[in-house]
C-alpha cells in the first residue's frame, strides 16, 4: 500500500515541482512574518515563514517548464492515479506527507481544503486531520531546529519581533508568531535537558544579540512551565560574576512571575472554600504584591 501511495504521489506532480524542504525551512504556511533572517555567526539562513503563494508559484513555474510531450503522457495516467489515490486512507497519506516534509499548503490542497473558509472549511471531513497534520509538522520542525542549536532569539527575529520593546510584549502575546516562539522555547529546553550529561555539545543558551523583550518573554515562559530557579540561573549564565550582574534583573522577574503563578494556583485551590469572588480578591492582592 505504501508503494502504491508513493507512486501515485510522484505521478501526481511534475519532477521539478516536488518540494525539498530542510529543517532550516518552515513547513508552516500560515505566517505573515519576516523570512530569510541570516545568522552571521553561524553562517546559516533561517527561512521560517514560507507562504502558500510561494509554494504554489513554485509548482506553477515548474509545470510551465515541462515539455508538452511530458504533459500529454502524464495526462494519460491522471485518471488512473486519481482513482488509486482515492482508495488510500487519509491517515496513511498523512504519514507519507510527514516523512517527505510536505508543507501545510501542499497538504491543504491535497485534502480538498484549498479555497474554503468559514463554516465550509471547519465542517469539511478533513479539517480536523489537517489541523492535526499542521501541529505534527510544526512540532517536528521545532524539535529539529532545537537539536540544530538555533538560539531562541533567531526564532524571535524570524517572527518579526526584533523591534518589540518590553512594554509592548503584551501586544504580541496572542499572535501566531508568539505562539510558535513559545513552543520553540519549550522545545529548546527539552533538548537542553536531554543533552545535559550526555557528552554531546551543548547549544548556546542565550544569544548575545537577545533583546530585553526576548529575555523577558523567555523568563516568563520558564515561570509558566515550572522551571526551577537553578535551571534558570544556569540558562542565563549566572554561574559567572559577569553573568550574575548582567542577568540579575531577568532572574528577579522570573521569581516574581513564578510566585504570582503559585499564588494563582493557591487561590484556585481555595475557590470551593471561600467562593470565587474571595479567591479572585486574594489572587489580585497576591499578584499586585509580587509584580506590581
Amino acid at each position: 500500500m505504501a508503494t502504491i501511495l508513493l507512486v501515485t504521489e510522484v505521478l501526481s506532480v511534475s519532477t521539478g515541482a516536488r518540494e525539498a524542504l530542510t529543517l532550516k525551512e518552515s513547513p508552516l504556511t500560515d505566517l505573515s512574518t519576516t523570512t530569510g533572517y541570516s545568522n552571521a555567526k553561524q553562517n546559516r539562513v533561517l527561512r521560517v515563514a514560507q507562504t502558500p503563494d510561494q509554494d504554489d508559484r513554485a509548482v506553477d513555474e515548474d509545470a510551465k517548464s515541462e515539455p508538452n510531450e511530458t504533459e500529454e503522457r502524464a495526462g494519460g495516467v491522471s485518471s488512473i492515479v486519481s482513482k488509486i489515490s482515492d482508495k488510500i486512507p487519509m491517515k496513511l497519506k498523512m504519514a507519507w506527507w510527514r516523512d517527505f516534509k510536505k508543507p501545510a499548503s501542499y497538504v491543504k490542497k491535497k485534502m480538498g481544503l484549498e479555497g474554503l473558509s468559514g463554516a465550509e472549511l471547519t465542517s469539511h471531513k478533513n479539517y480536523k486531520l489537517f489541523l492535526k497534520y499542521k501541529a505534527t509538522i510544526e512540532k517536528d520542525w521545532l524539535v529539529g531546529m532545537a537539536r540544530g542549536g538555533f538560539p531562541t532569539y533567531d526564532i524571535w527575529v524570524s517572527m518579526g519581533f526584533e523591534r518589540v520593546s518590553v512594554e509592548r510584549l503584551k501586544d504580541i502575546k496572542n499572535t501566531e508568531g508568539f505562539r510558535i516562539y513559545k513552543n520553540y522555547v519549550k522545545a529548546f529546553d527539552e533538548n537542553v535537558e536531554s543533552t545535559i550529561g550526555s557528552g554531546y555539545l551543548m547549544p548556546k543558551f542565550v544569544s548575545e544579540k537577545a533583546t530585553p523583550a526576548e529575555l523577558t518573554a523567555r523568563v516568563e515562559i520558564w515561570a509558566e512551565t515550572g522551571k526551577s530557579a537553578s535551571y534558570v540561573r544556569k540558562m542565563l549564565g549566572m554561574d559567572s560574576a559577569s553573568g550574575a550582574r548582567a542577568y540579575a534583573p531577568y532572574f528577579e522577574h522570573f521569581k516574581q512571575v513564578a510566585a504570582a503563578l503559585r499564588a494563582l494556583i493557591s487561590a484556585a485551590a481555595t475557590c470551593l472554600k471561600c467562593g470565587v469572588a474571595g479567591a479572585v480578591r486574594r489572587l489580585e492582592g497576591a499578584i499586585y504584591e509580587r509584580v506590581g
